[in-house]
């Protein structure tokens, strides 16, 4: 069986495992409990010893056993590695049963072949068992050479079987080197894509004017989605564009641009149609953010970042079936959203992702009553949801022109 193995793959490295010993047998019965106990060392040591696949060249009649439950999740749980189970069929001759365990599902039966044929089925010598369980042929007949020298014919499904597993290891091996080479072409270009947002952004460094925007800054970094409510002036808005930016432009995480999200919800005062392609309707909405992003790295760094599509802008009447992976968004003036648009919006977080959400439910230009805002909504049901955090400014934290606050005091 080595030699038939070494023959079709000369690299190939094998580990034996022993399911058999001299009581598992009664008759030509296997034990399934011998065979899930090698399977589970298999699962335990696959990344020690790097095993790609599972070669079993036995065959045992019990075929009450084929759906032993435990057997089943045994094979299963290789299977969820990437680790395929190859096991003869046995050359009993039957035309409608395979062995055990090419018999158990997921298991992939494997039958010999010459150059005999009945019903399509290229037979081998030994009239390989085939039926629902028969999943692939293989050669039932090659010439070999023994380890002393001598001359051997292998023939039969056992054979068939480990020539079956040591074909797909070489091939797999080929697979993932190319996979590889590929994964690593797109790592290049990923670092490429941040060497080049370091180039485009000269990072200052991060200045707080308040205790609550360093503690509002660690929570933005702690969290995938974060929620931050407060009064206009407290620097929200700037404290989530900054870390924005921060995180884009740090070479050690995975995040590929900044989205900008903004409900087109205008203060009481109605513009008409505006004209142009979405992009230029939604310039008047998005204007706020580039007048952050034009203080943070200058309006040149900005429509540099936004030409080479580091920099995105979305209208969120338009994101269901997005998923949004590696990117951070940012997402104001959120007391103007519905219920549904916030949960539409968060549901939107791929992988990699963070969501920076913000907003004033004192001045919702959409809702009287703030508790039917989809901010204060989303408040109500996440406050206790791992991966999302919540902060909230007061009036003490206005930073922007005192008067702001006197002016907020006597319109409460």
């Amino acid at each position: 069986m080595v030699k038939a193995a070494l023959a079709v793959t000369p690299t190939l490295k094998i580990v034996f495992v022993r399911i058999a010993d001299v009581n598992s047998f009664g008759g030509n019965v296997i034990r399934p409990e011998s065979l899930i106990s090698a399977i589970k060392w298999v699962s335990d040591n696959a990344d020690k010893y790097s095993i790609d696949a599972v070669s079993l060249s036995l065959s045992g009649t019990n075929q009450d056993t084929c759906t032993n439950q435990t057997t089943v999740s045994s094979v299963a749980s290789l299977g969820l590695k990437n680790i395929p189970t190859f096991a003869a069929t046995g050359n009993e001759g039957s035309k409608t049963t395979v062995g055990f365990p090419a018999c158990v599902p997921g298991v992939i039966g494997v039958g010999a072949s010459t150059d005999q044929f009945d019903n399509g089925i290229r037979l081998g010598e030994t009239a390989t068992n085939r039926g629902p369980g028969l999943d692939i042929v293989a050669p039932g007949k090659i010439d070999i050479t023994k380890y002393n020298g001598s001359p051997t014919t292998l023939s039969g499904s056992s054979g068939a079987n480990v020539i079956s597993a040591s074909r797909y290891i070489n091939k797999n091996t080929y697979l993932r080197k190319s996979t590889t080479k590929t994964a690593n072409l797109i790592e290049d270009k990923k670092i490429a894509k941040k060497q080049r947002i370091r180039e485009i952004i000269k990072q200052p460094k991060e200045k707080f004017l308040t205790k609550n925007q360093e503690e509002y800054w660690r929570i933005l970094g702690d969290n995938e989605i974060t929620l931050c409510f407060g009064p206009a002036g407290v620097g929200k808005s700037y404290i989530a564009m900054k870390r924005a930016v921060d995180l884009l432009h740090d070479d050690s995480n995975k995040y590929e641009k900044i989205i900008i999200v903004r409900p087109a919800v205008e203060a009481e005062e109605k513009l008409g149609s505006l004209p142009g392609g979405l992009e230029e309707k939604l310039d008047p909405y998005i204007y706020p953010s580039y007048y952050l992003l034009n203080k943070i790295i200058g309006k040149e760094a900005r429509e540099e970042l936004k030409d080479q599509g580091y920099i995105e802008v979305a209208a969120l009447a338009y994101m269901r079936g997005w998923n949004v992976d590696n990117t951070i968004l940012v997402f104001e003036e959120a007391q103007n959203a519905t219920p549904s648009q916030i949960k539409l919006l968060l549901t939107r977080i791929g992988f990699n992702s963070k969501f920076f959400i913000s907003g004033d439910l004192e001045q919702s230009d959409k809702y009287r009553d703030k508790t039917k805002s989809g901010l204060y909504d989303a408040k109500m049901r996440l406050q206790d949801v791992k991966g999302i955090g919540i902060f909230e400014f007061g009036i003490q934290d206005i930073v922007r022109n005192p008067i702001i606050g006197e002016i907020l005091n006597r319109y409460d």
